[in-house]
């Protein structure tokens, strides 16, 4: 039975839904596809679930992913559907999918028991996909807390903050976000700790910009002395031994690598092999690395702050953190004690403008600045942790080529361009901001705008180590050169062309001709 209460407010009809009895057609919300879905695509992508890992699919529907992970070589994989494959058994896994199926079943209480289910199939994670408002598209008949479909389906569409404190607080544990509405459940806190550090890892790079003093040139210096890469040539226990050197701004224990163990065998002498790594390499680079990991680590444990139960216990730390902290910090509990203290001071406005005031990358404004995310790593560690709180709620946005930071409010936006690379002037196709103190997230959307906002002067939001600055500065240096910037009209694409065609100028590529 269906209870129907219509209001009208003018010429506006809304019809609302309180279910009593009803037979909803969830099977009809499977989708058939001919590649994985972008939960298992992320977990695929983050190197959890491998050929070795067992796999369960729980509501699978027609059972794409488990097709398609079987064709590449997956066999530790089976799955259940209540319609498509109701005789499956519940099988205990490494990691248990549970992809977009909270969002279609309309009674609350069948949604935490099948929530409870799933997790506990995991041996080691859970991974929790739901549609969000982000995506919502029917808006028709209200029904419960969700929407009833012309074809008898139900969706619940969730707020991203929504859905990860209903996770957190019916299953006790951090609901990574990952992407939105995709969030991975570690049922053990060493595993998680060891996926959030691989997460943030920075890149290796073998040579680097350094500025003079005085004339304030720039130079490009390589991080190796020929010594050291005569030797690299040599033995190639070198390269993996200077890879960790550079990852950690520490030399590896015998235990931690290999490599570094068979150099000590081959040269005879540990104190030998640490010499002739430390002195080969230039020392500026070093010091430079061994500060980014003391930020890396602040960074890291002001967010684990954070979680549902706070800092983690030295027993759960990845052994290479635990060394890490030692060198770097000398305690956890000193690590523990600075990294309150950053935390803290995200909410004293004169460290923060302070930290605005040293950073001078990407493109600044008197309000906010906008940068690249591959630069996130480079900024100010107070800023740094404004930005991972936001990414906590939100998730990684792969999509995402742009970052705003707002100087004044707690704030960050995370603006979603077409290609960044092979456009020369992209359009932007969505935004979301995330309200810190508030703790949500609001969609802007312009993808069906006919005149969206577009990008220029693309190398203002990267710094020289992008591989691509070189290619952006050229361009923007001709558009300067003919007087094409600095208009305030030409900020959308409509407006762009039109100006660009006034002026007798076309854009192939990233080059200016005349036309």
């Amino acid at each position: 039975m269906i209870l129907l209460s219509i209001l009208v407010n003018r010429n506006i009809s809304y019809i609302k839904c309180n279910v009593i009895d009803i037979n909803i057609e969830r099977h009809k919300t499977a989708i058939k596809r001919n590649k994985v879905s972008r939960p298992v695509s992320l977990l695929l992508e983050s190197n959890l679930l491998t050929q070795e890992s067992s796999f369960f699919d729980y509501g699978c529907g027609h059972g794409q992913d488990l097709t398609i992970l079987a064709k590449n070589g997956f066999s530790k994989i089976q799955g259940y559907d209540p319609y498509y494959r109701p005789d499956s058994q519940h099988i205990k896994s490494d990691i248990v999918n549970l992809g977009f199926v909270l969002n279609v079943i309309e009674k609350p209480n069948e949604r935490s028991e099948t929530l409870k289910t799933a997790y506990s199939l995991a041996n080691k994670l859970l991974c929790v996909s739901v549609m969000t408002k982000i995506q919502q598209g029917y808006e028709g008949i209200s029904l419960g807390d969700g929407v009833l479909s012309s074809r008898g389906t139900f969706q619940k569409y969730y707020e991203q903050e929504e859905i990860k404190n209903y996770l957190e607080s019916l299953l006790d544990k951090d609901a990574i976000a990952i992407a939105p509405g995709i969030f991975f459940i570690f049922r053990y806190e060493q595993d998680k700790l060891n996926y959030l550090q691989s997460r943030y890892k920075r890149p290796v790079i073998l040579d680097y910009t350094r500025i003079d003093p005085i004339s304030k040139e720039r130079t490009r210096v390589k991080v190796f002395k020929p010594k050291l890469e005569e030797l690299i040539k040599e033995s190639p226990f070198f390269e993996e031994t200077i890879s960790f050197l550079f990852n950690h701004g520490r030399l590896p224990t015998d235990l931690e690598s290999s490599s570094y163990k068979e150099l000590i065998r081959e040269f005879k002498s540990k104190t030998k092999v640490k010499s002739l790594l430390l002195e080969n390499i230039d020392q500026d680079r070093l010091e430079q690395i061994r500060q980014s990991r003391v930020t890396d680590l602040l960074v890291f444990f002001a967010l684990r702050k954070f979680d549902r139960k706070g800092f983690p216990k030295q027993s759960d730390l990845p052994e290479n953190m635990v060394l890490d902290i030692k060198e770097f910090l000398g305690t956890y509990s000193n690590c523990k004690r600075e990294a309150e203290n950053l935390l803290f001071s995200i909410g004293n406005q004169t460290v923060m403008q302070k930290s605005f005031r040293a950073c001078n990358l990407g493109k600044q404004l008197p309000d906010a600045f906008y940068i690249h995310p591959s630069l996130i790593n480079k900024l100010p560690a107070p800023i740094q942790v404004k930005v991972g709180i936001a990414k906590k709620l939100v998730g990684d946005i792969d999509e995402c080529n742009l970052l705003k930071i707002n100087k004044l409010k707690d704030k960050v936006s995370f603006l979603v361009y077409e290609d960044f690379d092979s456009i020369a002037h992209p359009a932007l196709l969505y935004t979301l901001v995330m309200d810190i103190p508030k703790n949500n997230v609001k969609f802007w959307e312009f993808r069906q705008r006919e005149n969206p906002p577009i990008l220029h002067r693309k190398d203002t939001f990267i710094d020289e180590d992008y591989p691509l600055f070189d290619k952006f500065k050229k361009l923007t240096l001709k558009e300067e050169k003919f007087g094409l910037l600095g208009h305030n009209h030409i900020g959308t694409r409509l407006n762009w062309e039109k100006f660009l065609q006034e002026e007798g100028f076309i854009i192939k590529g990233h080059q200016l001709k005349k036309l």
